[in-house]
């Protein structure tokens, strides 16, 4: 949590107005999105404090009294899912060319020591009764803070894209991440470790290899309703590398509609024989925050 927000929070609560304390808390998430678990977790405690403080009776600790019920007593609230969904529309070239629509959701948990992240993504097209694009994407990332800045992470993605050669590749990994510190108005968030692969081909065969992966992160939120994200990530290994990166740009339109402008680049070093090394998706959508 940035200093400043910790200062607003601990005088709020100082001060003992909950109203004064919840209004303080609400508009700190909004400032500082990356703190608001650890805001959360600030207000759970200082309610079990006071509840506490007003019932002495129940937080009173009973000579047989089990280690869970004391949990019970003492218990901060559980940090909630936060998720987008997303639906648009997009312009591809590369093994074909099509308009299509496209739709997505991202769920994250964000405590202090866990972080949870699930994201599913499908991109499809029909022309004439015929698809022309079948692509879709599930990942789950658990990570584990060690400090602030510096975590371990594992992944577990799978995906589908027969136009570029493979019925289903799916990958696991796990390594060490960093991120920049909160509250900054660039944040970066870095990733490396070793992984494994296991391909099925639309054709036939199928393929297994170790490989080491790395991902970087960028967000600049250039103006409070103006935010520019940069993702990518990398699959190094004999048989076939995999390039992909997304460039976004997501302006506030009401509440919590956002427009999303973004650009991804999918790069297979050895695709199967009468594919392209290279594919480009093009989307316009809105985005919902819950």
């Amino acid at each position: 949590m940035p200093d400043s927000a910790r200062t607003m929070l601990d005088a709020a609560i100082a001060g003992g107005d909950e109203a004064e304390i919840m209004t303080i808390a609400k508009y700190a998430e909004m400032t500082w999105p990356d703190a608001a678990a650890e805001i959360r977790v600030r207000i759970g405690v200082w309610r079990t404090d006071r509840k506490i403080a007003a019932r002495p009776d129940e937080a009173r600790v009973e000579p047989n009294e089990s280690a869970e019920k004391l949990a019970e007593k003492t218990a901060s609230p559980a940090v909630p899912w936060k998720g987008k969904g997303e639906l648009g529309g997009y312009y591809a070239t590369g093994n074909s060319e099509y308009f299509g629509v496209s739709t997505g959701v991202k769920l994250t948990r964000d405590d202090p020591v866990w972080r949870h992240a699930f994201i599913a993504q499908a991109d499809y097209q029909e022309n004439d009764g015929q698809a022309t694009r079948e692509r879709y994407l599930v990942s789950y990332a658990p990570n584990y803070r060690f400090s602030p800045q510096t975590y371990v992470y594992g992944l577990g993605q799978y995906e589908h894209d027969r136009f570029l050669g493979y019925d289903s590749r799916y990958a696991i990994s796990a390594g060490i991440g960093y991120r920049t510190p909160n509250g900054k108005p660039l944040s970066v968030e870095l990733e490396a470790g070793p992984a494994y692969r296991f391909t099925e081909f639309v054709d036939g065969g199928a393929e297994s290899s170790a490989a080491g992966r790395g991902s970087i992160s960028v967000e600049w939120k250039i103006a409070p309703s103006l935010t520019f994200n940069q993702d990518a990530a990398i699959y190094v290994d004999s048989l076939n590398s995999t390039i992909n990166g997304t460039s976004a740009l997501n302006a506030k339109v009401y509440g919590p509609l956002s427009a999303r402008l973004s650009y991804n680049v999918q790069y297979e070093s050895a695709p199967p024989q009468g594919r392209q090394t290279t594919d480009r998706l093009s989307r316009v959508s809105l985005v919902y925050d819950f």
